[in-house]
């Protein structure tokens, strides 16, 4: 299965898929090189996919912070059905769902990997305020590399920190972010389009004053060529090290190890303030597809005054009690 991922699904199936859905591919092409032995594509069997996710889901492995071992999660294993499921189905004959196929197997030979049902859970990787200015902190760390092009790296992950937790945006769409598309047809907004939207879906996002402030203090807009707003060497195959480095800078910071997470907490930081005062802003900003009012009738404008009052990130050991207070961004 992975040669056959390398030669036609990921040239052809996932030619403009996130480096984050690639990733989530290799990683179960691995687990399933691992416990099956990887045969022979037209070799994999309805019974043999039964039996990789029972060894799946009994697989154990090093529990966080801990010396111990526990199983796979359902939703784990789910992710790996799918994902493994997306490639099978890229070698049987093309269907309204499948159009972009190898045909090398018929509809009866294309295995099915049976997923456990879905464990809604709620979520718990939510940066505080006060957490976000403890990462915030820790950025006067970060090493500079080569994949900045000289930027100040302290400066630089300051700025997508604050940008990524003022807009809400994911970090693919980050990154793809060019400075064309701010002010592009609203000014003080930025136009995202659909190729670098996660799903295929852009749209207008409205930059608030501590998102306008730090990619302006980031100083790349001089660059030639109105290049990307956040320039990292290799984007996107040099994802794997830009989340590294993310990794390496929340290890000397603060914080617990248990709440050292991505950059989509930010955009679930941000979510859960706006929703906490009012839901359709909260989906707007998020770029959630809403019911026909807000898709058709609302004015895209209503989000700017509650994004202005975000509460905004403080140094933890310059105000131990401001926790709800509005303090500089740390540049």
């Amino acid at each position: 299965m992975p040669e056959f991922y390398l030669a036609f699904v990921l040239p052809n199936v996932r030619r403009l898929a996130s480096p984050r859905t690639i990733e989530q591919d290799r990683i179960a092409l691995r687990r399933w090189a691992e416990l099956s032995g990887d045969p022979p594509l037209r070799g994999i069997t309805d019974a043999l996919a039964a039996e990789f996710v029972t060894a799946l889901a009994a697989r154990k492995v090093p529990a966080s912070g801990s010396k111990s071992a526990r199983g796979l999660s359902p939703n784990t294993v789910r992710k790996t059905c799918t994902h493994l499921q997306k490639i099978v189905d890229s070698a049987g004959p093309k269907t309204r769902h499948h159009r972009r196929t190898a045909e090398l197997l018929s509809a009866a030979r294309v295995p099915y990997f049976e997923r456990p049902s879905a464990v809604c859970q709620p979520p718990v990787d939510v940066y505080t305020v006060e957490e976000i200015g403890h990462w915030l902190e820790a950025c006067a760390l970060a090493a500079q590399t080569k994949s900045l092009g000289g930027i100040p790296a302290a400066r630089w992950w300051r700025a997508i920190v604050v940008f990524g937790y003022n807009t809400g945006l994911r970090i693919e769409t980050i990154m793809g972010a060019t400075w064309a598309l701010v002010d592009r047809d609203r000014p003080g907004w930025l136009t995202v389009p659909p190729a670098i939207a996660k799903g295929q879906r852009g749209g207008l996002y409205y930059l608030n004053h501590a998102a306008r402030d730090a990619i302006d203090r980031l100083g790349t807009r001089t660059l030639p060529g109105f290049g990307p707003i956040f320039p990292w060497r290799g984007w996107p195959r040099s994802a794997p090290w830009l989340q590294a480095c993310r990794r390496r800078i929340l290890e000397k910071s603060s914080l617990q190890p248990g709440r050292r997470f991505g950059f989509h907490a930010l955009r679930k930081a941000l979510a859960t303030f706006l929703a906490s005062r009012n839901p359709m802003i909260a989906s707007i900003v998020l770029g959630h597809r809403g019911g026909m009012t807000q898709m058709h009738y609302v004015d895209p404008r209503i989000v700017v005054r509650l994004l202005e009052r975000v509460p905004q990130p403080f140094t933890p050991a310059a105000h131990p009690h401001a926790a709800d207070a509005r303090q500089p961004l740390l540049f």
